[in-house]
């Protein structure tokens, strides 16, 4: 048991919202000096800013488009929109921030100025180590706070799922529903049309989109669409139009379709210049940003290259070892020829010295301060210290992304996105009326930050019996209470808790987790009593997966009257309401509907007559009235 004494000042009352509950008992219960019993300051829950939770349904991290594409939208419709990992990803190679891969590129594309660390909930190796020993709801706390703090902050917020990159944390769809519907965020899916076998088809598409559907559906998510990525351009609109025929429904809206862009799915330099780890050493940041159609080792002499460059239908990346200073040479000189073959980039391996210190004040000089050669684009020169074999591995193995120095692309997704995809019809649903729900995981956040926000010094009832023997034998009087009884009563831990509030020596007793509720509420209703409301009744907060009920009377009344049905219905809304559960309370007997008649079924119809009258303004029903 613990005692709570708040550092109120002398004389001062407790808030309104807490003297005019009335009497309720909870599951544990809480006695307030002001002889209202089992009350507590009112808990309101913090404010729910609108979030879309962006979710790949086969679990991969080519959702690049449909994030930077929606995030653009809002940004031209709100004031501030954040964006979110609940598990941060995997950076960029060679990465100078070490941020995830997406919240890198999201930063840089919408100019993102708050801290970093605030845009993830965990990372995938703790988050891993958690599901490994059988802690979700551990886990589901740490994204919840992190998130709930960072939402604070925006207008919205687009939530990235898990890229199913990282190791460890099983089935990622799951896990997924599973965020979404702690964060209490619509989720919109993302569905790639292109595989490793070409393009699917509109069945197929159709098929895995509503197999995702009732996943999340499981797991108490709440769906807002879904948009499918990279389809067959040639059949762009009869896929769409087969794909909404069969997925699209008043509650889940089909958001269109991106068709596949060659672009985005190329390897252009700068993320070659990223995967290799490599420097630039002349030319622009932004000459990088362009495709690579080809890479061409420089391993023959200079009349074989030329003609080989010449014969090739593409603009390669030509990978020479440092000591080629003939190759280098030859190709910025072909490059600024208008009739010379051009180059997308040359990149320097570490066999062999640099360009001595002649030659590079000579290739500086040529460049200018602009980083352009005379009359073209100068093609960029990058140096890595790696070998020649180990340059043409890392190449041969990397994969199409996009880095936020990746303009052009993140440019045509944005474009493509704003061409293809009907936001304003999510974001309908998204602004539409919701029936008021509270989470178990918003209820407790609610609770902490309320308690943390007003610290209470909080003791244990150490006996000093003498100071409230006399207080209980005044308090008893009546009933003939002897000083050796109250001495006796007094060795009952909730007894003597209960006259430390009587005497103002606490604001609030916290008891029942070892002991019997009758043995908990009986010295309260002894001693302290209830003037405005003489009936006490309890509730039990009930914490289901997706949302927390309040059932009362289960503990104290036994056989109550319509009467007293009616102001456990009231009492019960009040408490709810002071917790921040919104109530809508439902009145029950054993009938369902018309079908039954009898003592008890009247009893309830009376009651729910009698709590109108007494709250007309709540939403009240039931006993078949």
């Amino acid at each position: 048991m613990l005692l709570c004494r708040s550092r109120r000042a002398a004389g001062s009352r407790l808030p309104d919202c807490v003297r005019a509950l009335g009497s309720q008992h909870t599951g544990t219960t809480f006695v307030c000096s002001n002889r209202c019993f089992s009350q507590t300051a009112a808990l309101q829950e913090s404010k729910t800013v609108p979030g879309v939770y962006v979710a790949n349904i086969e679990g991969r991290q080519n959702s690049s488009p449909i994030l930077l594409g929606l995030t653009d939208y809002f940004e031209r419709h709100m004031s501030s929109v954040g964006f979110f990992q609940p598990v941060s990803g995997e950076a960029f190679p060679n990465s100078s921030s070490g941020l995830s891969r997406h919240i890198d590129l999201m930063r840089s594309a919408f100019k993102m100025k708050q801290d970093p660390s605030q845009q993830s909930g965990i990372s995938a190796k703790e988050a891993a180590k958690l599901l490994s020993v059988g802690q979700t709801d551990e886990l589901m706390d740490i994204i919840y706070n992190k998130y709930v703090e960072y939402r604070k902050q925006h207008d919205l917020v687009v939530i990235e799922g898990l890229s199913g990159r990282e190791p460890g944390l099983g089935n990622v769809n799951d896990l997924d529903a599973k965020i979404a519907a702690t964060l209490e965020t619509p989720v919109l899916l993302v569905l790639d049309s292109q595989t490793e076998q070409g393009f699917s088809s509109a069945t197929d598409l159709a098929n895995a989109v509503l197999i995702g559907k009732q996943n999340y559906s499981h797991h108490n998510a709440t769906l807002l669409g879904v948009v499918l990525n990279k389809v067959n351009p040639k059949e762009h609109s009869i896929i769409s139009q087969q794909v909404k025929s069969k997925v699209h429904t008043p509650d889940f809206a089909f958001g269109g379709a991106l068709p596949y862009n060659p672009l985005l799915t190329t390897v252009r330099l700068n993320e070659m210049k990223a995967a290799l780890g490599s420097k630039l050493l002349y030319g622009q940041d932004d000459s990088l940003d362009a495709e690579v159609s080809d890479v061409l080792v420089a391993s023959e002499g200079i009349n074989e290259l030329l003609n080989h460059l010449h014969s090739m239908d593409a603009r390669p990346l030509v990978i020479t070892s440092r000591d080629r200073t003939d190759v280098l040479w030859t190709l910025l000189t072909a490059h600024s020829n208008p009739v010379g073959p051009r180059v997308a980039g040359i990149l320097l391996t570490s066999e062999g010295s640099g360009p001595t210190q002649l030659i590079d004040r000579m290739l500086a000089s040529a460049y200018g301060k602009h980083g352009r050669l005379e009359g073209a684009a100068g093609a960029p020169v990058m140096t890595v210290d790696k070998p020649m074999y180990r340059v043409c591995q890392i190449l041969g193995q990397i994969q199409a992304s996009m880095l936020p120095s990746s303009n052009l692309k993140i440019d045509h997704a944005k474009e493509a996105f704003a061409k293809y995809v009907d936001v304003n019809s999510m974001a309908e649903r998204l602004a539409a009326p919701k029936a008021a729900r509270l989470t178990p995981k918003a209820f407790m956040h609610s609770i902490t930050q309320k308690c943390q926000a007003n610290p209470q010094h909080i003791v244990l009832p150490e006996k000093s019996l003498d100071k409230y023997v006399g207080i209980l034998c005044e308090a008893r009087k009546k009933k003939g209470l002897t000083e050796q009884q109250a001495r006796d009563s007094l060795q009952d831990i909730n007894v003597y808790g209960t006259l430390m509030v009587l005497a103002g020596d606490a604001d609030g007793m916290v008891s029942g987790a070892t002991s019997t509720t009758a043995n908990t509420i009986r010295p309260a209703l002894q001693v302290l009593k209830s003037k405005e409301r003489p009936l006490v009744s309890s509730i039990f907060f009930m914490c289901l997966p997706d949302k927390v009920l309040v059932y009362g009377d289960c503990a104290v009344n036994v056989e109550p009257s319509a009467e007293e049905l009616a102001l456990i219905a009231v009492t019960s809304a009040e408490t709810a309401a002071a917790f921040g559960v919104t109530p809508r309370v439902a009145m029950l007997s054993y009938s369902t509907g018309v079908s039954g008649a009898g003592p008890q079924v009247e009893k309830v119809k009376k009651a729910v007559e009698t709590a109108k009258q007494l709250r007309p303004d709540l939403h009240l029903e039931g006993g078949c009235v």
